[in-house]
């Protein structure tokens, strides 16, 4: 029963680290994304 709940702690553990990971990639690239937009309409703007 013990070793059953450290396995679904870990298992759930690993789940969230992943969720966090894919939201932190998702983020960089809109982040990039904005910032390239940025330079665009600046450069236009120049």
């Amino acid at each position: 029963y013990e070793l059953s709940t450290k396995t679904c702690a870990s298992i759930h553990l690993v789940a969230t680290l992943i969720i966090v990971s894919q939201l932190l990639n998702y983020l960089r690239l809109k982040t990039l994304v904005a910032l390239k937009r940025a330079d665009l309409s600046t450069a236009e703007m120049l």
